[in-house]
């Protein structure tokens, strides 16, 4: 189960987008992917994070294995 940030949240977290654009926003910051589809799955899990902590640290480990 994932939760669902709506855009108004988004937007006031700076997840994707800052007031003076998307360098400083937290997308860009953190965005390491080398593929589209790759950073397509890391804008779903920002916009719809997990709640389970039992699949969130599968998820940690698996991106801590690359």
């Amino acid at each position: 189960m994932s939760m669902i940030i709506d855009s108004q949240a988004l937007q006031h977290l700076e997840v994707f987008e800052t007031p003076i654009g998307e360098k400083d926003a937290l997308f860009t910051k953190i965005d390491r992917t080398t593929t589209k589809f790759g950073k397509r799955l890391l804008r779903r899990w920002l916009m719809q994070p997990l709640l389970d902590p039992i699949k969130l640290n599968h998820r940690l480990d698996a991106i801590e294995d690359l």
